[in-house]
């Protein structure tokens, strides 16, 4: 009886010890994003965001986030399922080349675009298909490079979860690899795979490096809600900043909210 009071002590106390690291982290974080919430009064807040340049920026950056996470599962959702379900040739160095925009400042992300469109094929697209450099499509673009790893991650985590003797018993009974793909997989990893456009949309919104040094921060022409903060911020304009600040804060709490409840917690892991 008195060795388990000591261990049930024992563990009591790392227990307590550990609630104290974690409730400080809250603190910490919860704090200083109360703060920024609470800087301006809610009269403030509504006249600062009804500011034309602060409406035009909202409405840029909605445009061109919902193109580029679309974008993002056009394409991730196919590589994501190749990554998942087969043996793929120099796999290590097809995933660093996945993986490599998820580690790297955006601001490299950035130039890495800009020398890019420096070469012939970059040359080619500018004057033959679409301008992409210091113009708004390149936003598009510049959020697309940064974010598409992360989706296609997230939509490989989302198949990975999708038990395979569902699909073999597809194949048994004559599904071809297409229609277990469309019949089988893809409505197993539904939940994911929106998780994961919640996700990647709400990265998104953060994107500024690779936008700032590709299209650059131009006022009513490429001033997305990072860029329209910066801006204001750098120009005096604190209450407007702040504003769009709030805007952000509130868009990303909300798409953390759904992508948890949608079963995304697991692909954080």
């Amino acid at each position: 009886m008195i060795k388990r009071a000591g261990l049930s002590w024992a563990n009591l106390s790392f227990r307590a010890v550990l609630s104290v690291f974690l409730i400080g982290l809250i603190f910490l974080l919860g704090g200083v994003l109360l703060s920024v919430i609470l800087f301006l009064g809610w009269h403030d807040f509504i006249k600062a965001l009804l500011d034309p340049d602060s409406l035009f920026s909202i409405k840029l950056t909605a445009v061109a986030v919902t193109i580029s996470t679309i974008l993002a599962i056009i394409v991730g959702v196919p590589a994501a399922y190749c990554l998942s379900r087969y043996r793929i040739p120099l796999a290590p160095l097809v995933d660093t080349i996945i993986d490599l925009p998820l580690v790297l400042p955006s601001l490299i992300a950035g130039i890495a675009l800009l020398i890019f469109f420096q070469t012939g094929s970059g040359h080619f697209i500018e004057n033959h298909i679409l301008e992409f450099v210091q113009q708004p499509p390149g936003i598009v673009l510049a959020i697309f490079f940064a974010t598409v790893s992360l989706g296609v991650r997230s939509m490989k985590a989302a198949f990975d979860n999708v038990d395979r003797r569902y699909e073999q018993v597809a194949r048994t009974l004559g599904c071809s690899e297409r229609q277990t793909f469309f019949k089988i997989s893809l409505p197993l990893a539904r939940n994911g795979l929106i998780a994961a456009a919640v996700l990647t949309w709400s990265k998104s919104l953060g994107e500024f490096g690779a936008i700032l040094m590709f299209v650059g921060a131009t006022r009513g022409k490429t001033d997305v809600l990072p860029i329209a903060v910066f801006l204001n911020m750098t120009t005096g304009r604190i209450s407007a900043g702040m504003a769009l600040t709030v805007v952000l804060l509130i868009i990303a709490a909300g798409s953390l909210l759904i992508f948890k409840r949608l079963g995304g917690k697991a692909q954080l892991a």
